[in-house]
């Protein structure tokens, strides 16, 4: 019991707890992800509330689903089995816990640990009962599932909670009333103030890499997937995975020094300057200070950068950031007289060695969060893979195991010898840097300790700032100039380790000076014994963010230096030019009743990064084939579907490209230049030219994104653009304007002609002229950004803040000012139809008036029917789910719930859907009540029509199965991508079955389309 409750056994157990829940959590999701009749359930289902209806009709759906061959028995045993590792992971950490804190609780712990193996055991038993993949059992009454042991499963589970219950309560009471409890939470709460900026950097990597939510915090686990999951070769990925790796122990390492020196604050109080002799008079003192010469060569550093255009000065910042320093040393020097109020620093051995091995085991956290979520990344993999699944195990355990070798290895039990103390050594390298010798007092009693023989006098202030400095500088340096290289090289995760190891060390150097000089009389007035560097680092980067909002940085990129390949059209013009080109028709009716209906499509693709990029690209594919794509007329798109309709636009093989783009080098340059341009940028306001980022030298990483793009696909070409033979349709890609509040258009078509010849109401959302309500077109208010790259144009649908920034756009004429800020279309409306349904209601007299005359006598003409295809890109059940009874809500609660409940129904894609569902409804003219024989044609076209095409919306929807997780960010697996073709196997599936799902109604009709005969 006494090793369990050294730190290092601890942290075994810890590693064991999170991975195993973890690794549940992603077996839960695959689980949850078979659908039967609408209804899914997570494996977690069997450790829920006690007496949950849902446990007997998760067995009874998971029966069902054994029964479709789906493997979901065997799933939940591995459920099972990593629960084993979640009891043996708990159980050990709260016996050390227990142990260290003296709480005497062993018995109730082993009790729970003992209850939560029984109801495993219950558990086990009910999925034995289910029947094998594939069998084929008829149950009685149909579709029943009953065991007796899925009857005592939720006893058992009531069992569980109890326990645990009851052990959280003891545990409570023990802190209230026991004074060694009492004394280790209070050390524990001491220990989090002093290490918080480690903990800050742990909070934000276990966000980005073990945290378990939504789609968006599935990026960084799909990232290491493509290590091993790669169509690049495993060498290629392990050397990837070797630079990860290696990145977080660099992270680690600068944390561990930044721990020490947290520590070493607890007890070396800063040399004192309080014997020397200050100036009385005001000016004097603000004469004596370096702060006016320090200003003097930074603005003069800054001037010899601009004008060699090494860099880019946004002057406002910088003056600020001087501005601000320059209002501090004034009120320093004003409130010199302040009294010290300080109280001297307690001298307590054991909590400053409770603190240095809590800052040991922070610091080397950071490499168990990489390992963890290797783990964790790979498990589902393991699960549904076939050929790959030894490999994967191989992974899993290879990095669990590292991660306790890691611990076990590290001696932690004693803290180092303090300065002073007759043990005490440094090596002369480290003389300079060593957290006990900065700032510390040359008294008799402080230099006891011996370097070579020598003994230790103080340590000059500048080379302990110095040094840390110097490195901060030179590693920031290479960041800033070479993003997309080192992006290239180490990959997504070793940039944000990188990136943040820098950061570490520049917070290091503040700690630093910090601890090497005695903060001023206004800090001492306060009680603190140390200047507060990042409080006031924060603050000026706040303050300077502020004033330079009007700053350049964000500029959306200009012109391509191609030049516009086509003049933009009206929307009745394209139509002309449909019309009069021939497209693929579905026949309907039989002898003389017989039609030729010709689909007038329009697409809308979903916003959701790059997994709405590969559904746009793969959909529309499925959707026309090689014959049928001059049945689509307009497509509109949003955020990630927008790139995806970018490179329908551009590229001759839109899928080989798609693939480049989908890797993470595109990631990895906008994290690395998140994470050191963009704060250097905007907080300090300079901005460092880059090597090697083409034509743009000065970009921010929404610029870094598209130059990757660029170099990887054809979106570096400039638009707007004509349709051409792969895509004759014209495009729409919807921003958000974040000055207007309305949407922001970027098209090569015009949907509605402004009928003003001034500009006056060009950019007005609210004009009556406006291309869409709410809306305005970007190329008709300024001009000069048509001929943009395309990866700009689609990037202005796609700015999610704060993955990218948002992009500037700034006036045509001379004084350039800021004009309006574009984000992510989906702020507006994120499934693209809005735009559509005004694009149909703007051409339905057109579509009417064409289908009047295919209704003369002796035309051989189609009728044209539009419909509006939503390309909605999260997966959906295929079976409509059974909807439950609503339940009444407390009314005082009614008001806070039901805010902006109207706005979001109304923009919702159903309601939109149904919108276009009535425009296009009007396809055809009503003829006069006189024409009864006219009347009656009608009549008959549209039921031949509505017999055909019952709706006129489709929506194409990757159906629910088990797969592996697909995230919401801008880079995708190989894993990813063949979850998201396996989804679209199984739409074609259903749409074209005997009874075809939901979703695939219309889609099946479609697909009977035939293509024109050859001229």
């Amino acid at each position: 019991m006494i090793a369990m409750a050294r730190a290092r056994w601890i942290g075994v157990f810890a590693t064991l707890l999170f991975a195993s829940a973890l690794a549940i959590s992603e077996v839960s999701a695959l689980v949850a992800d078979v659908s039967i009749n609408g209804n899914s359930y997570p494996a977690s289902t069997l450790w829920s509330f006690p007496f949950d209806s849902n446990k007997s009709d998760a067995f009874t759906a998971w029966a069902t689903a054994a029964q479709g061959g789906v493997s979901v028995a065997n799933w939940l045993a591995w459920t099972l089995w990593l629960d084993a590792g979640v009891i043996v992971g708990y159980t050990g950490m709260l016996i050390g816990l227990s142990c260290r804190w003296k709480l005497g609780h062993l018995k109730w712990i082993l009790i729970l640990g003992a209850v939560d193996i029984f109801e495993d055991v219950v558990s086990g038993l009910a999925i034995a009962a289910l029947p094998s993949s594939g069998a084929v059992i008829t149950y009685d009454p149909p579709d029943a599932y009953d065991s007796s042991w899925s009857a005592v499963l939720p006893w058992a589970s009531l069992l569980k909670w109890l326990a645990a219950a009851f052990l959280v309560i003891i545990s409570a009471y023990s802190f209230f009333v026991a004074d060694a409890a009492k004394a280790r939470f209070a050390a524990a709460r001491r220990v989090v103030k002093v290490h918080r900026f480690q903990l800050i950097l742990l909070a934000a990597l276990s966000a980005l890499l073990v945290v378990p939510g939504g789609d968006i915090l599935q990026q960084g686990v799909d990232i290491e997937r493509s290590w091993f999951l790669t169509d690049d070769g495993v060498i290629r990925g392990a050397m990837v995975a070797l630079t990860a790796l290696a990145a977080m122990c660099a992270l680690g390492a600068v944390l561990r020094y930044v721990s020490s020196v947290n520590v070493a604050g607890l007890h070396v109080q800063p040399q004192s300057t309080a014997a020397t002799a200050v100036p009385r008079a005001l000016w004097a003192r603000l004469r004596s200070l370096p702060w006016a010469s320090t200003a003097g060569v930074v603005l003069a550093a800054a001037a010899l950068l601009h004008f060699t255009e090494l860099a880019r000065i946004y002057w406002p910042t910088l003056w600020c950031v001087v501005g601000v320093l320059a209002v501090l040393q004034f009120l320093v020097c004003w409130l010199k007289d302040l009294p010290d109020r300080r109280r001297p620093l307690p001298d307590d051995p054991r909590f400053r060695a409770f603190a240095w091995r809590t800052g040991r085991m922070l610091a080397w956290a950071v490499v168990a969060l990489l390992l963890i979520s290797v783990a964790r990344a790979y498990t589902p993999a393991m699960l549904i893979g076939d050929q790959t699944r030894l490999a994967m195990l191989v992974v899993i355990v290879s990095s669990l195991a590292a991660c306790v070798v890691m611990y076990l290895a590290l001696r932690v039990s004693r803290p180092p010898k303090l300065l002073g103390d007759a043990e005490f050594t440094v090596r002369p390298l480290f003389r300079y840097v060593h957290p006990q010798l900065i700032g510390a007092p040359a008294t008799d009693e402080r230099q006891a300790g011996l370097v070579g023989g020598e003994s230790i006098g103080p340590v000059s202030t500048l080379w302990s700032i110095g040094l840390p400095g110097l490195a901060t500088v030179i590693a920031a340096t290479v960041l800033l100039v070479f993003p997309q290289h080192i992006a290239r090289v180490v990959g997504a995760v070793g940039v944000v380790g990188l990136c943040l190891g820098v950061l570490a060390l520049f917070f290091a150097t503040l700690s630093v000076a910090a601890q090497a000089v005695e903060p001023p009389a206004l800090f001492r007035a306060i009680t603190l014994h140390r200047t507060p560097v990042i409080a006031l680092m924060v603050v000026i980067g706040v303050i300077s963010t502020i004033v330079g909002r009007s700053n350049s940085f964000h500029e959306a990129r200009g012109q391509s230096g191609d030049s516009p390949t086509t003049q933009r059209v009206h929307l009745s013009e394209a139509f002309s030019t449909w019309k009069q080109t021939a497209s693929c028709t579905i026949p309907a009716g039989s002898g003389a009743e017989s039609v030729r209906v010709r689909p007038l499509l329009f697409v809308a693709a979903e916003g959701g990064g790059i997994r709405a990029a590969w559904w746009t690209v793969k959909a529309m594919d499925a959707l026309t084939g090689p014959d049928c794509r001059n049945s689509v007329l307009l497509t509109s798109g949003v955020s990630g579907g927008a790139v995806g309709l970018g490179l329908l636009a551009t590229a001759a093989d839109p899928q080989a490209e798609l693939k480049s783009i989908a890797g993470q080098d595109a990631v990895a340059s906008g994290i690395a230049g998140m994470l050191s341009r963009d704060l250097v940028a905007g907080f300090l306001g300079v901005n460092l030219r880059t090597v090697g980022t083409g034509e743009y030298h000065y970009p921010d990483r929404a610029a870094l994104m598209e130059d990757q793009w660029d170099r990887v696909s054809t979106l570096d070409a400039a638009f707007p653009s004509a349709p051409t033979t792969r895509a004759p349709w014209s495009t729409i890609f919807n921003g958000t304007s974040v000055l207007r509040q309305c949407r922001v258009l970027v098209a090569n078509v015009k949907i509605v002609a402004n009928v003003k010849t001034g500009h006056e109401d060009r950019g007005d959302c609210e004009s009556p002229t406006a291309p869409v309500p709410g809306g305005y077109d970007l190329f008709d208010a300024h001009p000069c950004y048509s001929g943009i790259h395309t990866s700009t144009a689609s990037m202005l649908a796609a700015r999610f803040p704060y993955v990218t920034p948002s992009g500037v756009i700034r006036a045509c004429d001379g004084d350039r000012k800021t004009v309006d800020q574009v984000i992510d279309g989906g702020y507006s409306e994120n499934s693209g139809i809005d735009t559509l349904n005004a694009a149909m209601t703007e051409l339905m007299p057109a579509i009417r008036a064409a289908n009047a005359e295919a209704l003369l006598p002796g035309s051989d003409q189609p009728v044209i029917v539009p419909m509006l295809v939503y390309l909605h890109n999260k997966p959906v059940a295929s079976v409509g789910k059974v909807a439950s009874a609503s339940k009444p809500k407390p009314e005082l609660i009614i008001p806070p719930l039901n805010k902006s409940s109207g706005a979001a129904i109304l923009n919702s894609p159903g309601a939109l859907l149904a919108r276009s569902q009535a425009i296009a409804d009007s396809w055809l003219e009503t003829p006069k009540a006189q024409d009864q024989a006219s009347q009656a044609r009608v009549e008959r076209l549209r039921g031949l029509v509505g017999q055909l095409l019952p709706h006129k919306t489709v929506t194409i929807a990757p159906q629910r199965v088990a797969q592996i997780g697909v995230p919401l960010g801008w880079g995708l697996s190989r894993a990813s991508r063949t979850s998201l073709d396996n989804a679209l196997n199984a739409y074609l599936e259903c749409s074209q079955a005997a009874n075809p799902c939901p979703q695939g109604l219309e889609f099946g009709a479609l697909k009977r389309m035939t293509p024109p005969p050859p001229s």
